[in-house]
């Protein structure tokens, strides 16, 4: 027969085990988890750098056709009244027909705005089109097209 003493040892000997696997088991879930995190985040973190990576590539694009841009909005404006064009980079962006957005303002006044696309044509890369707020418009006498 078994002893009083044996029957509780082994009892406890029985719970060990148990809480050894259950920390076992919750072991592997941390690990499991801490993995898919770092994954996670890798995954957004190259993201997000090939989308700075594009971003830097339109708004190279969008510098390089500049003088193109100055050449638009001054053949509109009759009466002289752009004495500077700024171009706005952080609104630079992808247009989902194709080419690259671009947003700019007059003067720096950012109420005086126009915004356009540079695309790829025939004839190679190009400002496709232009558009004014109607403030600006109104300077140069024309119809607006508002944001």
């Amino acid at each position: 027969m078994i002893s009083d003493d044996e029957i509780l040892r082994r009892i406890d000997e029985r719970n060990h085990q148990r809480k050894k696997r259950w920390l076992l088991a919750l072991s592997v879930v941390f690990v499991v988890f801490l993995v898919s995190v770092g994954i996670g985040v890798k995954i957004v973190s190259d993201k997000q750098q090939a989308e700075r990576v594009e971003h830097t590539k339109m708004v190279k694009i969008v510098e390089e056709h500049k003088g193109e841009i100055e050449e638009w909005v001054r053949e509109d404006d009759k009466h002289n009244f752009v004495k500077k064009i700024t171009i706005d980079s952080s609104r630079t962006k992808h247009n989902p027909m194709g080419g690259v957005d671009f947003y700019g303002y007059v003067n720096g006044d950012e109420s005086l705005g126009f915004n356009g696309t540079i695309g790829k044509g025939s004839s190679g890369i190009h400002v496709d089109s232009m558009g004014f707020r109607k403030k600006l418009s109104d300077n140069f006498a024309l119809p607006s097209t508002e944001e």
